[in-house]
């Protein structure tokens, strides 16, 4: 069938569907939308080269599920964190470039006390990284599924249960 202007729903439709899926504003579900967004983002600049920023991201009670390891609370998330960050600097004098990248973010729930969202995430390296960019391009080393329930905290939208599941290695 030829494409026609009635193929694409109105915007009272699509806010009617929001309304049905997010019980709260429209204005508001945005807002929560866009705080999630935000931690997700500190989180991919914080795992590629700053673990107080990264460690942030979670609240203090924070359970992260990985493949084969469960983390709980910012101590044993950051110490996570920078035994993978000495493992990377081991393979180069110049240490190691990283790149985490989250696409394709779907909210499930939005609530005024939390966020139920799915989205993928790829993770580029270069383990032997010469100090000079830009760095050969290459495949991702790594695309991950994550489910996160974010949380509202002292004005941010903090992760509260952090699961990731390894889709391509």
């Amino acid at each position: 069938a030829p494409f026609t202007q009635q193929a694409w729903p109105s915007i009272a439709a699509c806010m009617a569907s929001e309304k049905a899926r997010f019980p709260m504003t429209f204005k508001q579900s945005l807002v929560i939308r866009e705080a999630c967004r935000a931690t997700y983002a500190k989180y991919a600049f914080g795992a590629d080269s700053n673990i107080p920023a990264f460690v942030s991201c979670f609240t203090a009670d924070a359970r992260w599920t990985r493949p084969n390891m469960v983390m709980h609370g910012h101590d044993e998330i950051r110490a996570f964190m920078e035994k993978q960050l000495v493992d990377n600097l081991a393979d180069s004098e110049h240490g190691h470039f990283t790149c985490h990248q989250f696409t394709t973010i779907h909210f499930e729930e939005v609530a005024e006390t939390h966020a139920w969202v799915s989205a993928y995430g790829q993770v580029y390296r270069e383990r032997h990284f010469s100090g000079n960019l830009p760095c050969p391009m290459a495949l991702p080393e790594l695309v991950v599924r994550y489910r996160t329930k974010f949380v509202p905290q002292n004005a941010e939208w903090l992760i509260a249960d952090h699961t990731a599941v390894h889709l391509f290695r």
